[in-house]
């Protein structure tokens, strides 16, 4: 019988095989690797060498480390476990309004004045007065004004709300929904990474 080596041997070898294996920020890398050993301490690798296989392991997780991230976000998302329609919905109304006009006023005024204006005097020991100088006067006005006023203005308005729609519309009963509730808390995100790592990195032959 030829001799094979697993990712337990390595591991029980050298246990830094695992240093670069980065996992989601919330996961408990150490439960990741007790999991990988569970399921893969017996099986062949692919790549037995060492250190190739510390470097593979390291490259891998960096590469699969943004989708571990979204298996593990979608066991956390808050939800209520029997509605299957949940909108939010915002409408804003807006309105504007132009107004303007135009006034103009035309005064006119005319004057006319006549006057007079005479001298009288009296000769030596007489009383009596005799005209002596007259002099007429007249004069005229004309004034004129004209005005005018102009007004314009916008009036602008907006409003806005928003609903908030939810529940079952029907399509699914709650009991259906909650069968797939319990489903798929039987999914477990670190044993999903860890199958990932015995079909990427062991020779499947039992």
């Amino acid at each position: 019988m030829n001799a094979t080596i697993s990712i337990l041997g390595l591991y029980n070898y050298d246990n830094t095989i695992f240093d670069g294996l980065d996992v989601p920020s919330d996961l408990d890398k150490q439960t990741l690797i007790d999991y990988i050993m569970m399921e893969c301490a017996n099986l062949e690798l692919l790549y037995p060498d060492f250190p190739i296989m510390k470097r593979l392991i390291t490259s891998w997780a960096g590469a699969r480390a943004h989708s571990w991230e979204r298996l593990y976000q979608s066991t956390v998302q808050n939800y209520n476990m029997i509605h299957n329609y949940d909108r939010y919905e915002e409408w804003t109304d807006t309105s504007s309004r132009t107004t303007s006009g135009t006034s103009s006023s035309t005064d006119s005024t005319t004057s006319h004045t006549t006057g007079a204006t005479s001298t009288s005097k009296a000769a030596y020991n007489d009383t009596n007065l005799t005209p002596t100088e007259r002099t007429d006067s007249t004069a005229d006005a004309t004034a004129t004004g004209t005005g005018s006023n102009t007004s314009s203005g916008t009036e602008a308005g907006s409003g806005g709300h928003e609903g908030h729609l939810y529940g079952n519309i029907g399509v699914t009963t709650a009991a259906q929904m909650l069968t797939g509730e319990r489903d798929l808390y039987k999914w477990d995100v670190y044993q999903a990474i860890a199958q990932e790592f015995k079909e990427r990195f062991c020779i499947l032959v039992y």
